[in-house]
């Protein structure tokens, strides 16, 4: 397998140098250069890219070099910065290393010089990136997942699963909480599949059975009143390419026997046709609910569970791969910024130890949205707190806290150890059991919570 080219990305406002050095890097060959030169919208392309190291030019309008230098620190630090400047003051070259750059070099740019501190940044990058970004290199085609932000080994997996059976033309069943990423696991088998046609992409749990057959299936002229004219369906526009459809698990009987003989026979009739049509697309599927409990349930077609079945992708929930929430946040806060047209602001520590003690029912487009909506509310430059505080801990923490309003007390008061016993029960529910964000939540060290629990434990043990 030949490795990718590691992307550099070069931020400068100045349209000869950002071009002079990125052809010098494109005509050494070694590095794929990527150009920026509107910093305002570097941040939002650090998200897409996630190049290997960034070159940054000092003076800059709209966004300080300085002032970028920190954000990418910030939110990137796995990814070394190499500052540009036509100043030669050493001072400013000592403060800019002290402040993250990994080096200083000045203006213009010579590609004898920039190449060994293009070597060094390798390795710095090599060394600072978590081990879950190398198994990425285990991948034939990492580019197709690069919408997928994620450090978790599982999800690691499953991308080398999809990369094996996306040739394939058996179908594909997506399963997941809402807000998981179906969607974006659909959009990777159809890039890795080899398929000329396009991606189609229909919702199919509010459809009736009439509506299900004339959106897929399409209709003749005269075949109903206010048939007019022919409609293609869904199934032809998606011809050599890939049909997604959604929440499959809500589809009716009727319309579950029509997709399964689209299924075994490869062939399906337009509404008021007298003769069926041959099709040519690959069918990916995906739903929130449990298709296993509505086959025994008698309301889901066990038959046309198997043939959805063919090969299958289970996405975790956002709760079981808490290692990724700082990366997304960083990303959504990228994103966002650029939407809204504004400097992305710096993430408050107090953030992670917020979302931390939220279970996100509704996965990664809930995250995505309250990071949105702090963003809009960013106050002197820092990332708002108020959408985060404002989100409900688990189903369990939330039963607990409607019991009471505050904190109270009864008639005959606690003990100490029987308050801090409720407190730490709480932190920990709250937490899911993280202790460690339980101990935050606390504003104390992972090591007391520890000791607490075990000496708990151990006192449970001896009664």
């Amino acid at each position: 397998m030949t490795m990718p080219q590691p992307a550099i990305m070069i931020i400068d406002d100045e349209a000869i140098a950002l071009e002079a050095m990125a052809g010098r890097l494109t005509h050494h060959g070694m590095y794929r250069p990527i150009t920026c030169a509107d910093p305002r919208c570097a941040l939002a392309m650090l998200a897409q890219e996630r190049p290997a190291a960034v070159v940054l030019d000092l003076h800059m309008p709209h966004v300080a070099g300085e002032k970028l230098l920190a954000l990418i620190n910030h939110d990137y630090p796995e990814i070394p910065v190499i500052v540009v400047t036509t100043s030669s003051d050493v001072e400013t070259a000592v403060r800019l290393v002290q402040n993250g750059a990994l080096d200083y070099l000045l203006k213009p740019v010579r590609l004898e010089r920039l190449l060994p501190v293009l070597d060094l940044a390798m390795q710095v990058s090599r060394l600072r990136r978590p081990v879950a970004d190398d198994m990425a290199e285990q991948l034939d085609h990492p580019e197709h997942f690069r919408a997928i932000i994620t450090a978790n080994p599982e999800m690691r997996c499953l991308f080398r699963y999809i990369e094996a059976v996306s040739p394939s033309s058996s179908p594909v069943l997506v399963t997941g909480e809402t807000g998981t990423g179906k969607e974006l696991v659909a959009r990777a088998v159809h890039a890795l599949s080899g398929r000329t046609g396009e991606l189609v992409v229909c919702n199919v749990g509010g459809l009736d059975d009439t509506l299900f057959a004339d959106t897929l299936f399409g209709h003749r002229k005269g075949a109903f009143t206010g048939a007019h004219e022919v409609r293609r369906g869904l199934v032809e526009r998606a011809a050599d390419g890939t049909l997604f459809l959604d929440e499959i698990g809500d589809l009716s009987p009727a319309s579950q026997v029509k997709l399964l003989r689209l299924l075994q026979g490869g062939d399906y009739l337009p509404v008021g046709a007298d003769r069926s049509e041959q099709a040519r697309v690959r069918v990916v599927t995906a739903t929130s609910v449990d298709l296993e409990m509505r086959v025994d349930e008698g309301r889901f077609r066990r038959d046309l569970y198997y043939r959805l079945g063919g090969h299958r992708v289970h996405l975790p929930a956002l709760r079981e791969r808490r290692e990724d929430i700082p990366a997304l946040i960083r990303h959504f806060v990228a994103i966002s910024a650029h939407a809204l047209d504004c400097v992305a602001p710096t993430i408050p520590r107090r953030v992670l130890d917020l979302v931390s003690a939220h279970s996100f029912p509704g996965n990664i487009r809930e995250l995505q949205a309250a990071v949105h909506d702090a963003v809009a509310r960013r106050h002197e430059g820092q990332l708002s707190l108020d959408p985060f505080q404002r989100q409900p801990t688990s189903r369990l923490s939330r039963q607990r806290s409607t019991t009471a309003l505050g904190i109270t007390f009864p008639a005959d008061l606690p003990s100490m150890d029987q308050t801090l016993d409720q407190l730490v029960d709480e932190a920990l529910c709250r937490s899911d059991g993280n202790q460690a964000a339980a101990a935050r939540l606390l504003g104390v060290t992972r090591q007391a919570m520890s000791q607490r629990v075990k000496a708990r434990e151990r006192l449970a043990a001896v009664r």
